[in-house]
């Protein structure tokens, strides 16, 4: 089954590019979640999340 997906892919132009896309976009998730983390932890992120309830 892998190697009939993986023969079929070989065969389509610019699929290189797709799995560079996912790693750009899980990391810049990470990044963006770890950011608001710490800005939550030090007391930045307080108050909007308090205006909105």
């Amino acid at each position: 089954m892998f190697k009939f997906i993986k023969q079929y892919a070989e065969t389509i132009a610019g699929i290189n590019i797709y799995p560079m896309i996912s790693l750009f976009i899980f990391f810049g998730f990470f990044y963006c979640a770890v950011d608001l983390r710490k800005e939550y932890e030090q007391g930045k992120g307080a108050g909007i999340i308090q205006s909105s309830f």
